[in-house]
């Protein structure tokens, strides 16, 4: 009964702190909102996607943005 009562307690702490932790912690950015910092650690490498209709950037898929910057894309 005090192992089940420990390990309870430990899981409410655990979701304490993570809850508190989010509140204070920075806005969370998307990945596209930060492709700049990104696409350049792909140049020079093969890339494969694992996506859906739904990956844009903007406007643009994310498919088309890798080819039109000149990336090699090898598997979708």
């Amino acid at each position: 009964m005090r192992k089940h009562c420990l390990c309870m307690l430990f899981i409410i702490v655990c979701f304490l702190l993570g809850q508190s932790t989010l509140a204070i912690g920075a806005a969370v950015i998307p990945g596209d909102a930060r492709s700049e910092e990104y696409l350049p650690l792909l140049a020079g490498k093969r890339v494969a996607l694992f996506c859906n209709h739904t990956a844009k950037i903007g406007e643009e898929h994310l498919l088309d943005l890798l080819l039109k910057d000149g990336q090699q894309v090898t598997a979708i």
